[in-house]
């Protein structure tokens, strides 16, 4: 398990991610990310080019069918999945720090982390055979802010692009965390031991 550092003063490293993805993890419902790519190889195996990101809310192809029926009722109700930026204006309030990157070959092993995310299987499956089939699995110890802070929109965030570095980076001070570290360790032995991994 990698070390949860204390957060860092501030920082422009950002990940794209669905606003509902983003609502489930700052909501304590989600503690795991799936991704198809960015992670290198290194002396200490897979790592991430930086191990702490904010959040970045997209609503490109977002819909209610990504997450589980009860996911979508719980957070319709704030019309989450209808909401758009205003004056072309981004939120943020969700950062992260990467606590366990594994690497899962088998859908059948990662059907078995249902109980830590809110997207549905079909979902999860295409992103899995998308390409060479498998994912990287990270569990996330989140953060999130009082309040978002919105920053201007740039041209170099649009794309299909997830990683990106912002124009200015955001400052972390009035961080809470969402779960406690001991909770994220828990659930690093959980899912390391429902993949089987060593």
């Amino acid at each position: 398990m990698k070390s949860l550092s204390t957060y860092p003063e501030s920082s422009n490293h950002a990940l794209k991610e669905w606003a509902i993805v983003c609502e489930a993890i700052q909501l304590g419902r989600q503690q795991l990310l799936f991704r198809t790519g960015g992670i290198e190889e290194s002396a200490n195996g897979f790592e991430l080019k930086n191990n702490s990101f904010w959040l970045f809310p997209t609503r490109f192809h977002q819909t209610s069918e990504l997450v589980t029926d009860e996911f979508a009722s719980e957070v319709a109700r704030e019309n989450v999945f209808s909401q758009t930026a205003e004056n072309n204006e981004i939120p943020f309030q969700v950062f992260c720090q990467v606590a366990e990157i594994l690497y899962v070959d088998s859908f059948e092993k990662l059907e078995s982390l249902q109980e830590f995310h809110v997207l549905k299987p079909d979902i999860l499956r295409q992103r899995f055979e998308y390409r060479t089939p498998g994912l990287y699995v990270l569990v996330i110890q989140s953060a999130s802010l009082p309040s978002p802070v919105s920053i201007q929109h740039a041209d170099h965030y649009d794309g299909c692009k997830s990683w990106f570095e912002l124009v200015k980076p955001l400052s972390t001070q009035g961080l809470r965390p969402v779960s406690s570290k001991q909770s994220i360790q828990q659930i690093v032995r959980s899912v390391t031991d429902l993949l089987g991994s060593d």
